[in-house]
């Protein structure tokens, strides 16, 4: 895969089990919680629960874990979740094969108030603890065991929803959503220090996504053949550039930047900062961005012109998804690396045609010989597995072959 520079809907190729006309729609939802107060019940959960970042020894991944997976429950829409929380940011990137650009405000509502519901359900549950409840609350909270989710089925308090929703703002192309996670990642982005390589705390952003990576929650029901960690794709893009831009192998200008990298050197000057930060992007990160999302592009507009026209001819055909997803499975695998199909459907053709041959001339045997067996049952059963076989898919091979035949009159390919 690979992304396009600045707008977050990625139309990834459509799936085998979803609609064939359906696209991949990916959104982060960037929450500003500075703008919210201290002792907000948003600002209490999220520092108790999901942590600052900072929990290095103890990080929560139970509860990232239980919020990625609520959220991506919440919605038969999403298909899969991702959560970022530290010091400087509290991300949500969604991916859906059915939403899209006009249903952003319905995801952050569904987002807003989900994180609202979850905030009050922890507020509520603690206000009134004694101290021993305390204690033990908090010992659950550090050793990170399963956390108590809210069930209420009873709508928050819209004001506090309307809270979170005015604080949220949304990336919703794919090109938009990887630069700004890799310059997170780069430590490039940073609202309260600058682009430092040789920052060790600039760092632990690498290990922050990598745990998000690991709390990614996505649904179960995707075959091998379906990209249902399209959420992790993102991530993983973003972590390669920014180990990218802290390697002096890759990226030897960082270099120049080497005296300024303790914790006492002071700030390098901005006209260096800025050319070396300029190069590193530019060069380097820039790149690998355009590269994941051009693939892409050329990837969906392929795969889109096969399946709609495998579509068309199953319409005509009578054929129903669950067949032709099994008909076209091998030259959407090809596709999906970018491969060319039409050898492969010749040959198919080929086999097909052998096949059925082959199919007829046993059925014809059968019938000859059925004077010499005590009925067809009998008959069936002596005959070995391959000629049983070629009978058993001898309905599904003559669909298969008219549905090949039919493509190959209009070749797309």
């Amino acid at each position: 895969m690979r992304l396009r520079h600045l707008a977050f809907l990625l139309v990834t190729l459509t799936t085998l089990i979803l609609p064939i006309s359906s696209y991949t729609s990916y959104f982060c939802l960037r929450l500003n919680f500075s703008s919210l107060p201290q002792s907000s019940s948003f600002t209490r959960w999220r520092t108790s629960t999901l942590g600052t970042g900072a929990d290095y020894a103890t990080p929560k991944l139970n509860h990232l874990r239980s919020l990625t997976s609520k959220i991506l429950n919440s919605d038969s829409r999403i298909s899969s979740c991702a959560v970022l929380s530290n010091c400087a940011r509290f991300d949500v990137l969604l991916s859906s094969e059915d939403l899209s650009d006009a249903d952003i405000q319905s995801v952050n509502e569904l987002v807003a108030t989900t994180l609202v519901q979850e905030s009050e359900h922890y507020v509520s549950n603690t206000k009134e603890l004694s101290l021993a409840g305390s204690l033990i609350n908090s010992l659950r909270l550090l050793l990170d065991l399963p956390p108590s989710f809210s069930t209420s089925p009873e709508p928050p308090s819209p004001s506090k929803t309307n809270q979170i929703l005015s604080n949220i703002s949304t990336l919703n192309s794919t090109s938009s959503i990887l630069t700004y996670l890799s310059l997170a990642a780069a430590g490039m982005n940073n609202p309260k220090r600058n682009y430092n390589p040789y920052n060790s705390r600039d760092s632990h952003i690498m290990l922050q996504l990598k745990r998000t990576l690991q709390c990614t929650s996505s649904v179960s029901a995707y075959t091998v053949d379906q990209r249902d960690q399209s959420v992790n794709d993102l991530i993983k893009v973003a972590i390669k550039c920014g180990a990218i831009a802290r390697n002096e192998n890759q990226c030897s200008i960082i270099k120049e930047l080497k005296e300024y990298g303790g914790k006492y050197s002071g700030d390098a000057p901005c006209d260096l900062l800025e050319r070396v930060t300029d190069e590193v992007f530019e060069d380097h990160l820039k790149p690998i961005i355009s590269e994941f999302v051009n693939f892409e592009s050329n990837d969906i507009n392929d795969m889109l012109i096969f399946r709609t026209k495998s579509n068309d001819i199953a319409k005509k055909l009578n054929i129903d998804s669950s067949t032709l997803n099994k008909i076209i499975h091998e030259p959407t695998l090809l596709l999906k690396d970018n491969e060319p199909i039409n050898e492969n459907i010749k040959s198919r053709i080929n086999d097909l045609q052998n096949e059925l041959v082959l199919g007829e001339a046993i059925l014809i045997r059968n019938e000859s010989q059925l004077g010499s067996f005590v009925n067809e049952d009998e008959q069936w059963k002596s005959m070995d597995e391959q000629d049983i076989e070629v009978l058993s898919n001898r309905e599904f091979a003559l669909v298969e072959l008219k549905f090949w035949e039919t493509y190959n009159e209009n070749r797309i390919n």
